[in-house]
């Protein structure tokens, strides 16, 4: 079941604690029957027979990220504080760097303390009492552990799917080797067995068990790279897999699957195939829980020396991605996907963090530099909240930092679908995102062809926004063509064989076009036979906006909508509303018969707290052409019809700019625009053919 839930602390993958009710779809986690464990294990605690036992600190088949292969260091503390990182951190703490001095200075009462802090701080200041805290808050949370599996319980550790284990044992792997002279040689082996079987048992669902009872599970995830689950099992496997490696034949088993069956197997080849162009299917809410999987990547490189990193394009993609998806404002980021713990997408200290361990990892990259800089001027320039001081610690950067205006405006990630574009990078400027790709995961949402437009504020936008739960998923909750049966609205279909398709992107000084097919998102739906949206962007302020839907069957209304935080007025074929100082006026070209209608959001709805949806419904035939214009601020001081032989189309007198007609094809994709200048003395035209032009990331 999906609901929301507290905050969670560091190294769980924030808004993911939403445990399925039922067997994952295959897939996304499906458990192959023909084997007890899911990935090669035996199943009964013994090594595969692929693993090397060795004790040379070198992994085995090693040409994966460096000519060198990794070397797992043979004494402790072999996580990540090399000799380079201890005495970079060391440093900051003695310079007094403001970052070192907040974590340094972190009470350990602090809501979700966690002891690893306490263990860092004894390694960079050595105060025995630091690791003696720690111990003491692991060992606590063994023996409690060791008295649920005692009385025959499950332990809390595989609550919630395991969504919990990399928190937990990568907390008891870092106290343990940060630690290691304090911890008592009984502890070890206590501490040890207790995490190997929670490893065990995450990659082993139906075999697991803890002390003489199986509790199965269902393997949610366990083998689904793109699902935010997989951080966590990642983060556990790997950080007791090098905690162990040289005294317990399972470390060697751990750094392996870890390695090679999982970041090379699995992830690698499944995010080149895709994740092209950074972020998350999941969306933008769980999606931030890449953090994870990307701070994994640095501690697999400073512990071994192997950068894994550049194994996939998509970790230095997620720069880009992460840095279009923000606001104008830098106060918080596009709302795709769920957002269960808070609904609006507000920047928090987790967006901070995904931002500073990507520009760790590509320090000197212009990207990076701009990302940061854009942080820093954010509502987030440094953590909030206690429990995250050690990011702008431990990723603390010298380089300056540098402003994003040389930052091409427009994006695409055609892994995920999703085109964010602005005017410009000041405070002030328009931006908007249409979404064309892949529906695949189970907190992605059914807005695919949806567009949201905002300038100063939200003008149109998904109203899971306004939710209470943050899970609003449906068809109605976002800027696309409904398509009504009767009182029943027909659903886009999660992972359908097929994903909508962008048709063109084509951007220009003046003008940008897009264009996708967005008809396989409703793969046998019988009712849906053809949807496409085609859209012009007269800058900055103007969206021309075409639907081509078609449909079967009787009983159908098909309804073009608009979601905003208030309520628009309509005069005539316009609706208009006011929000943070900017208007938006939706001129309702075409059908220039169909209904319009406000609903009020909370009047229809119990879930949500505010909002309006604007709608131009059309139940005439079995085919509606709706051409509506976005106008911002007056960036259209008319719009009339303006139709062609075979041809939608729109004559805008756009503001300070002369006259554009825009035309869209009634039976095939494809626009065209006639932009006269106020002085006449150029005419702008195209897009003429369907094409994806490539975006640079640098103008």
């Amino acid at each position: 079941m999906l609901r929301r839930a507290k905050l969670v602390p560091f190294l769980l993958a924030v808004g993911c604690s939403s445990e399925p009710t039922a067997e994952p779809p295959p897939g996304d986690g499906a458990v192959l029957e023909d084997a007890p464990g899911a990935d090669g294990s035996s199943g009964d605690g013994t090594l595969p027979s692929d693993v090397a036992e060795t004790d040379s600190g070198t992994t085995a088949d090693a040409p994966i990220g460096s000519d060198a292969g990794p070397t797992v260091p043979t004494a402790h503390p072999r996580i990540y504080l090399n000799a380079t990182q201890k005495a970079r951190l060391k440093a900051l703490v003695a310079s007094g760097h403001p970052a070192a001095a907040s974590f340094m200075s972190l009470a350990t009462s602090a809501y979700e303390y966690q002891a690893w802090f306490s263990a860092l701080k004894f390694q960079l200041a050595g105060a025995a009492s630091d690791c003696a805290f720690a111990v003491s808050k692991v060992d606590a949370r063994v023996t409690a552990e060791e008295g649920r599996i005692a009385s025959g319980a499950r332990a809390e550790v595989a609550a919630d799917s395991y969504l919990y284990v990399g928190d937990h044992v990568g907390d008891l792997a870092l106290t343990l080797d940060w630690c290691w002279d304090t911890v008592t040689a009984a502890q070890r082996t206590r501490w040890l067995a207790y995490a190997n079987q929670a490893v065990h048992n995450v990659w082993n669902p139906t075999t697991a068990k803890w002390g003489t009872t199986t509790f199965t599970w269902s393997g949610w995830s366990i083998n689904n790279p793109v699902n935010n689950y997989y951080y966590s099992f990642l983060r556990a496997t790997l950080l007791l897999g090098l905690v162990e490696y040289t005294e317990d034949p399972r470390g060697v088993e751990w750094v392996k699957r870890f390695r090679e069956t999982k970041i090379r197997d699995q992830l690698v080849p499944t995010f080149a195939k895709d994740l092209a162009g950074g972020g998350s299917r999941e969306g933008t809410g769980y999606g931030v829980a890449m953090m994870h999987l990307f701070r994994l990547y640095d501690q697999w490189e400073q512990s071994t020396g192997e950068r894994i990193a550049d194994l996939t394009p998509h970790t230095r993609a997620s720069l880009p991605f992460m840095l279009h998806q923000l606001l104008p404002t830098y106060d918080r980021v596009a709302p795709i996907g769920d957002h269960a713990r808070d609904s609006t997408g507000a920047l928090f200290d987790y967006h901070r963090d995904y931002a500073n361990v990507l520009a760790w990892l590509y320090p000197t990259d212009p990207l990076a530099l701009r990302l940061r800089h854009v942080f820093n001027a954010s509502t987030v320039p440094r953590m909030s909240q206690g429990f995250m001081r050690y990011s702008d610690f431990i990723y603390a950067q010298t380089a300056a930092p540098v402003a994003p205006d040389d930052v091409y405006p427009l994006y695409y990630g055609s892994g995920t679908g999703n085109i964010f574009m602005r005017s410009a990078w000041n405070k002030d400027a328009t931006w908007a995102h249409f979404m064309c790709g892949p529906y695949t995961e189970s907190h992605a949402h059914q807005d695919q062809g949806s567009f949201m437009v905002f300038k100063r504020g939200w003008l149109a936008y998904d109203q899971n926004i306004n939710s209470k739960s943050g899970i609003v998923q449906s068809v109605r909750a976002h800027n696309l063509v409904r398509i009504d049966q009767g009182t029943t609205t027909i659903t886009q279909r999660e992972s359908a064989p097929m994903s909508s398709k962008l048709l063109a992107l084509q951007d220009e000084q003046d003008w940008a076009y897009f264009a996708g097919d967005l008809t396989p998102a409703y793969e046998g739906r019988a009712a849906v036979a053809r949807v496409e949206r085609e859209i012009v962007w007269l800058k900055p302020d103007v969206f021309v906006v075409f639907d081509r839907v078609r449909t079967s069957g009787s009983g159908i209304t098909r309804v073009f909508q608009v979601n905003s935080p208030v309520a628009p007025t309509i005069a005539g074929r316009v609706a208009t509303l006011t929000n943070a100082g900017s208007t938006l006026a939706v001129h309702a070209i075409h059908p220039a018969a169909s209904t319009l209608r406000v609903i009020d959001w909370p009047m229809a709805d119990s879930d949500m707290l505010r909002g309006a949806r604007f709608e131009s419904a059309d139940s005439a035939g079995d085919t509606s052409y709706f051409l509506n214009v976005f106008s911002l601020d007056g960036g259209a001081v008319t719009a009339v019809a303006a139709d062609g032989a075979g041809q939608r189309g729109v004559s805008i007198a756009v503001r300070g700019s002369g006259t554009a007609i825009v035309r869209f094809n009634e039976a095939t994709a494809g626009a065209t625009v006639e932009w006269k200048r106020a002085d006449g003395s150029t005419i702008t035209t195209g897009p003429r053919t369907m094409a994806i032009k490539p975006l640079p990331l640098m103008k």
